[in-house]
């Protein structure tokens, strides 16, 4: 019996992902009820997985390591909250390949920040680090690289795939 259970994980993490995107470029934050959303898909997914035979440690583990590396990055104000569930919804849906996608989406940021301040199009707000200070800090939307990340991490692993 063929599986399209990767290709069904791809999709609903890329679904996520680009309505997380539009949500954080019109409103400048992800909301709960998309996480939401995630977290059933990724729940369905794991359950229909451990009916057939299969094993979710892999995506559980991705999920809340993810949700705890990241948490870190969100109190020194690296980050925000939405951005933190956004990846860790997509370490529950993909498992191991969540890490590309983080370590993709700080590079393509990084790039996009460094475009937006060399421009002067990034606009800087008024932000509390780590609850205590506030300070102006320029901001930008991570919700864009995240998908941008999952495109081109998707894009690569099912191209290896249709080669063998």
């Amino acid at each position: 019996m063929v599986s399209y259970l990767p290709e069904i994980r791809a999709g609903m993490a890329l679904l996520l992902a680009f309505c997380a995107m539009v949500q954080d470029l019109r409103n400048f934050k992800i909301g709960n009820r998309q996480i939401l959303v995630g977290l059933l898909g990724a729940a369905g997914c794991m359950a229909y997985e451990w009916m057939m035979g299969g094993v979710c440690a892999e995506q559980l583990t991705a999920g809340f390591s993810v949700l705890g590396v990241l948490y870190m990055v969100y109190l020194i104000g690296g980050i925000g909250a939405g951005d933190v569930k956004l990846l860790a919804v997509t370490g529950f849906i993909w498992g191991r390949p969540v890490w590309k996608i983080t370590v993709l989406a700080f590079l393509i940021a990084s790039g996009m920040g460094l475009a937006g301040i060399l421009s002067g199009k990034l606009k800087k707000r008024e932000m509390n680090v780590m609850n205590c200070t506030s300070v102006r800090l320029h901001v930008m939307h991570f919700g864009a690289a995240v998908f941008v990340a999952e495109l081109v991490t998707g894009w690569l692993m099912f191209r290896k795939h249709s080669r063998k």
